[in-house]
């Protein structure tokens, strides 16, 4: 135990004086990391402004009962914060669809309302420009059938409603006058469908939004980015030292233990002393950045909760420097891995944009488990097991690379 603390310390002195090296440099790819994502941000297409879907209306309106579907759709519906819909000729609609200006346009047939009281199977028709299978489509053709029905139904109740009341002999003001309730009362009825669903926004990817997914994946590449200065720290080039520990009774568990351990502390530094100040920045702009973060202390907590990911981020560095026999065979490992590793685990695209079988291969590499965890920390799951986990089994393969290596070496001599 005396051998671990005495080599444990030794360790963490070289990491001090690498320390403000590291620092800087995290700073520095902190920095492009921050202006890149604030760029990225400013111009996400799925920010609000953009979400919702523009569709074009062609069709004669003029209509009463067919100008009052539409208008419900457009004023009381709760899909109109989703939709927006354009008056348009058939030729404008077109130009505008070729162009992607609209998602589609909804061509409404003449006469339209009367021939569907007449019991004549008529149907507004939607037309897209993109695939079926597509999600825009899909959703309008709902949307071209609601229309149908809201308009068919309140012409055919309220229709009826007058002639009931003209046998009645009701009063001609108090006809009118019911004729309106009635009329809004079927507007709200069959459009209340938000008491039937709920939309539930599921975030551009891992359950967060645009600028908080990026933030997790650029803070771990910055990360990843910072264990390049430390190769000399981690490399072990000869072996004679570890040779020399091994046979005072210090194996390669502990010694690879006490090792890791400063370079992973360097790291939560780091994290910790710059996160809370570059999550403050972000937030504090209009950027829609970690906009349910308020305050130092909250940054503070989030840089602890962000720590397992940090965690196996220098596990897996520490394990790939064990594999290097100089510095810059282990610059060049870590970079390759980190291009790799990065852009397979969805830290440029998101994971669901990538092939089928990327997909499963990010969820067993260390760096896809450190962005779910990353990504569970903000969306309030927690980080998980996961992390941990996968520590302790790098933590294990570099022992058995120290043990390999410690014993080619006897070998050799």
């Amino acid at each position: 135990m005396i051998e671990f603390y005495r080599y444990f310390r030794a360790q963490l002195l070289r990491a001090r004086k690498l320390f403000p090296a590291v620092l800087a440099f995290f700073l520095a790819v902190a920095l492009c990391a921050a202006v890149l994502l604030t760029v990225l941000a400013a111009k996400d297409s799925s920010s609000e402004e953009h979400q919702r879907i523009r569709v074009g209306l062609v069709g004669d309106l003029s209509e009463n009962y067919l100008n009052i579907g539409v208008f419900a759709i457009q004023n009381f519906d709760s899909s109109r914060q989703y939709l927006e819909f354009l008056p348009l000729e058939e030729p404008a609609a077109e130009r505008a669809l070729r162009g992607g200006d609209i998602t589609g346009f909804v061509r409404i047939p003449p006469g339209f309302v009367d021939a569907a009281l007449r019991g004549d199977d008529v149907q507004v028709e939607y037309v897209a420009g993109s695939s079926p299978s597509a999600l825009g489509p899909l959703l309008m053709q709902e949307v071209a059938d609601i229309i149908s029905r809201v308009v068919i139904h309140a012409q055919s109740g309220v229709y009826g409603f007058l002639s009931l009341t003209g046998t009645l002999g009701t009063d001609a003001a108090l006809r009118r006058e019911l004729t309106d309730r009635l009329t809004l009362d079927y507007v709200q009825t069959i459009l209340a469908r938000e008491q039937v669903f709920s939309v539930e926004y599921l975030g551009y990817s891992a359950g967060l939004r645009f600028g908080d997914y990026y933030f997790c994946a650029f803070f771990l590449l910055t990360v990843l980015l910072c264990g390049l200065p430390c190769t000399g720290l981690l490399v072990s080039r000869d072996g004679a030292l570890q040779r020399t520990l091994r046979s005072r009774g210090m194996g390669a568990l502990r010694q690879t233990a006490a090792e890791a351990l400063p370079f992973f502390l360097m790291l939560a530094t780091c994290a910790l002393l710059l996160l809370p100040a570059a999550g403050a920045a972000l937030a504090s702009g209009e950027t829609g950045i970690l906009t349910d973060w308020h305050g130092a202390g909250a940054f503070l907590m989030l840089g602890l909760s962000l720590l397992p990911a940090v965690l196996v981020l220098a596990a897996m560095e520490y394990f790939l420097c064990q594999l290097a026999d100089s510095i810059i065979s282990g610059v060049l490992l870590q970079v390759l891995t980190i291009l790799v590793t990065a852009v397979a685990s969805g830290y440029f695209l998101p994971v669901h944009s990538l092939p089928a079988t990327v997909q499963t291969l990010s969820g067993w590499l260390p760096t896809g488990v450190a962005l779910r965890s990353a990504a569970g920390v903000l969306t309030g799951a927690g980080c998980g097991w996961l992390p941990f986990l996968w520590t302790g089994g790098l933590w294990a393969l570099s022992a058995l690379v120290r043990a390999v290596k410690i014993r080619s070496v006897t070998h050799d001599r």
